[in-house]
């Protein structure tokens, strides 16, 4: 069993989760740092490598750029990453290990903004209409998968993530920034902090990744292929993320309206159905939200 990317947020989580489930597991990272191999999923080579030295019968390829933010500051690395990287995955999988079982983490940055509120909840068959480069990233992705199903027999799941939430989480990402933000105020003794928000209401379907982690392993243990969306099936607005991890502090926290934090390609509401993945594994997130807020804060206090 292989973890590409098992130094990340999602992948430390599905590490975890496939040891506890008794696999044995190897993971990469870019660096090697932390991990059993060093793999650069740009580097054909370094992936040849880690196939040859594990000889997997699964992989669960959680690698690469995650961040919205980051890809649009550079969309060249983000494609050479998410898109010409998986190539490289799927060709060095094809020759040396045409076998195993390939998940791969993809987002539901793929389906962009909903034509309009009826459009929603996404559902697996909703058109791609991705409206950034990360989206446009993992579409891309997404077809060289089944490409490479259809053309060579590969098994592959594309699991469309929804936003993740919980531990470990980068700050890029808003509830994490938020989470932080309040450690160091709570560390520095400040009574109160503005937040600063582009748009406090633009809604988004969260799920905890430890919940995610447990879905990826059903995934691998019944060898799915296919597309689904993983996700919680509602939506929260900012304002309300905010105020469930401003339950568990003593801070005083506000908003302070900043639109040109706002992306122009921003979508107001993205929410999925997860019934197809529930029919198939029996599936659904369990973590309250407050739950994993106040988890995620806990972290920062121990990182701050």
């Amino acid at each position: 069993m292989l973890v590409l990317g098992a130094s990340g947020f999602i992948g430390s989580h599905v590490f975890s989760a496939l040891k506890d489930a008794e696999y044995r597991v190897a993971g990469t990272s870019t660096s090697g740092e932390g991990t059993d191999f060093a793999c650069d999923l740009r580097d054909p080579e370094s992936i040849e490598v880690v196939l040859r030295a594990a000889s997997p019968g699964a992989i669960v390829a959680a690698a690469g750029i995650s961040s919205v933010k980051e890809a649009w500051d550079d969309p060249e690395a983000t494609l050479a990453v998410n898109t010409r990287g998986y190539f490289n995955l799927l060709e060095a999988i094809r020759q040396l290990a045409p076998d195993a079982h390939l998940t791969v983490a993809s987002s539901a940055s793929v389906y962009g903004p909903p034509a309009s509120s009826v459009s929603l909840p996404f559902t697996e068959d909703s058109a791609l209409n991705p409206a950034s480069p990360y989206g446009a990233s993992k579409a891309a992705t997404e077809v060289l998968c089944h490409q490479y199903e259809r053309q060579y027999g590969l098994q592959v799941a594309v699991i469309r993530l929804f936003n993740q939430v919980g531990p470990g989480q980068s700050d890029v990402h808003a509830p994490a920034e938020f989470a932080r933000r309040i450690a160091v105020a709570e560390k520095q003794g400040e009574k109160g902090w503005m937040v600063p928000m582009g748009n406090p209401e633009s809604r988004r379907d969260f799920t905890d990744v430890r919940d995610s982690a447990q879905a990826l392993v059903s995934i691998v243990d019944e060898r799915l292929v296919g597309t689904y969306n993983l996700c919680s099936g509602q939506s929260n607005s900012l304002r309300e993320i905010l105020a469930g991890i401003v339950m568990a502090t003593k801070v005083e926290v506000g908003i302070q309206l900043k639109p040109e934090r706002s992306h122009p390609a921003d979508i107001s509401e993205l929410y999925g159905s997860g019934k197809k993945l529930f029919d198939a594994i029996g599936w659904q997130a369990s973590t309250p939200l407050d739950e994993s807020l106040a988890d995620l804060l806990e972290d920062f206090r121990g990182r701050v």
